[in-house]
């Protein structure tokens, strides 16, 4: 993956998922850049990344590379 510029960064207060390697993961950031969730309101943006980091929590000890989520 190449290095993210300032146009690949989701609006002020989008989530952004960072992996357990401190690296960006960016098909999440595809996600949160999404028209879909782009248009949601605030507090639906925080309940989705809110569900979404609870199944990383779950996955990444178990293993789960990222590509895989």
């Amino acid at each position: 993956m190449g290095v993210l510029g300032v146009r690949d960064l989701p609006e002020p207060g989008d989530p952004v998922f960072v992996g357990p390697d401190g690296m960006i993961d960016a098909d999440l950031l595809d996600f949160v850049r999404s028209k879909e969730l782009r248009n949601l309101e605030p507090e639906s943006k925080r309940n989705y990344a809110t569900d979404i980091r609870l199944l990383l929590e779950f996955l990444s000890p178990r293993g789960v590379p990222p590509g895989a989520r």
